[in-house]
């Protein structure tokens, strides 16, 4: 696990931080996440797919990146599984599947993956490849919550109780 939250934390720092460190750091934490994969960590499998996906310190290269993905699924990675919903979301690497991104979202988040627990709660009630459903969305986002704070689910859980209450009536938008 230690191998991948390095790993992690250079690719990021190469993402967001362009200024911070030499090209080598994409091929230093390629390097780590191929350790940790091959000592079974199921998420090196998903970050050596990102860096596909994304050109990071590797060839772009969309087949490569979905067979990573693939990989870290098979292997019980819920960061595979989140990234398998969001490429079915985007159509970028497949034709865009908004069932299949809500089932790899779903799958990711039962695994406690907290990134995929906000997901799937916007998922819920924006209706995304599912019935919208907002008590599922209500739980979903308290559910995250429990482990996090954030002030974009505090605004979700708000919509879903408006929506509740006004569950039939009709409103009436003056717009200027």
């Amino acid at each position: 696990r230690d191998l991948i939250t390095v790993a992690k934390a250079i690719l990021w720092m190469r993402e967001y931080m362009p200024h911070v460190g030499p090209e080598q750091d994409c091929q230093d934490a390629l390097e780590l996440a191929r350790k940790a994969a091959a000592l079974g960590n199921a998420d090196g499998y998903a970050l050596i797919g990102q860096a596909y996906e994304m050109g990071r310190g590797l060839e772009k290269n969309a087949e490569k990146a979905m067979e990573c993905y693939q990989k870290a699924v098979e292997a019980g990675s819920p960061v595979g599984m989140l990234e398998l919903g969001r490429v079915c979301h985007d159509g970028d690497l497949v034709t865009r599947d908004l069932g299949g991104a809500f089932t790899w979202t779903l799958k990711a988040a039962e695994k406690e993956y907290l990134p995929a627990m906000k997901n799937l709660a916007f998922l819920y009630y924006e209706g995304t490849g599912t019935e919208k459903k907002l008590d599922e969305a209500e739980f979903w986002a308290k559910a995250y919550l429990d482990k996090r704070q954030d002030a974009q689910l505090h605004r979700l859980l708000s919509n879903i109780e408006f929506d509740k209450k006004m569950k039939g009536k009709k409103t009436i938008w003056f717009g200027y």
